[in-house]
């Protein structure tokens, strides 16, 4: 039986990439086979219990090391891989193009 996804998990899979429409992640969605949509919802589910979390816990003797924005992150670039969405490598979720022609003023 194919793997669908319901509205709410849409809606959170919009919220994840940001500012996509909810008709652009669904159509964007059901273009995924059943194993990305199965890892789609994994990661709404994990999504689910860190999009609110901001307590960052680093060090101790055991090498506790918490932070849930890494795992935002994580969740957002694997999203939007699947949904074939650009994003920065350098943590960001988007990039602004910059134009090529400037003109350098001497003063």
């Amino acid at each position: 039986m194919p793997i669908t996804l319901s509205s709410a998990e849409l809606e959170t899979i919009r919220e994840i990439v940001g500012s996509e429409t909810y008709s652009t992640v669904e159509s964007l969605c059901s273009e995924l086979n059943d194993a990305a949509k199965s890892a789609m919802q994994d990661d709404v589910d994990i999504w689910d219990g860190v999009k609110n979390k901001h307590l960052k816990m680093t060090g101790g003797t055991d090498g506790i090391d918490l932070d849930p924005g890494r795992s935002r992150k994580a969740i957002q670039r694997r999203v939007r891989q699947r949904l074939s969405l650009s994003f920065t490598r350098g943590g960001g979720l988007f990039h602004i193009p910059v134009g090529m022609g400037f003109e350098s003023c001497n003063m």
